[in-house]
């Protein structure tokens, strides 16, 4: 059964919230207990171990230009191979992962084993065809100075093309700290990486938060 917990009350909530999304977009969806299961994470130490012990996956969802049915890249989904519990999709784990601060640490390793098996699939099409490979940011790297040096170092670590490698954030992941995420993504769009900003008016952003100044960089 759901916890009264004020703090996994909002763990669920956050689960229902993504599961919705996967499905429509601003679609309701009332919480179903299968969605959270048992033994919700609610320190991070287990998904910290589980970043060590590489029991984390990588998903590919193909981006397909409708015009030509073409597939022109793909976005990464990360999923938990809990040793129990199985597969975990992200409304499982990651908000429990955002309130323990691990969230970040799940977020570089996505990046750098994105920018691996990028460089596997270039490996394998050829420079004849590029498909690049889109990454979901967190907010905490959206707001990190650090993140840019992380990029690189990726990057460099799988020998890939920055042009190979997008990097989506989410308006609601710039309201914290507009100004550093401005200087983030300035920073990453002259690496040449593609930037997309997911979910734009979604949030609760106005003209004075200066969201504005850092759409138009990731444009």
């Amino acid at each position: 059964e759901p916890s009264d917990r004020p703090e996994d009350v909002l763990i669920d909530a956050e689960a229902a919230m993504l599961r919705a999304k996967q499905r429509r977009k601003d679609s309701p969806l009332e919480l179903d207990p299968q969605m959270v299961g048992p033994a919700v994470v609610p320190d991070g130490a287990a998904l910290l171990r589980a970043v060590e012990g590489h029991e984390l996956r990588l998903f590919h969802q193909p981006i397909v230009n409708l015009a030509t049915a073409e597939v022109q890249g793909s976005e990464v989904l990360v999923r938990w191979q809990h040793p129990d519990r199985g597969f975990l999709e992200p409304g499982e784990f990651l908000p429990a992962a955002e309130a323990a601060g691990v969230l970040k640490s799940v977020g570089e390793w996505v990046l750098a084993e994105a920018c691996l098996q990028a460089a596997s699939i270039q490996a394998v099409t050829g420079p004849g065809r590029r498909l690049p490979v889109t990454v979901n940011l967190a907010a905490e790297q959206v707001t990190s100075l650090e993140t840019v040096d992380r990029v690189v170092a990726a990057l460099a670590a799988a020998n890939l093309a920055p042009e190979l490698l997008g990097l989506e954030v989410t308006e609601r992941a710039l309201l914290g700290e507009p100004e550093v995420a401005a200087r983030v993504l300035e920073g990453l769009r002259d690496l040449g990486v593609r930037l997309a900003l997911d979910d734009f008016g979604l949030g609760d952003s106005s003209p004075d938060t200066g969201v504005r100044t850092v759409a138009s960089v990731s444009a």
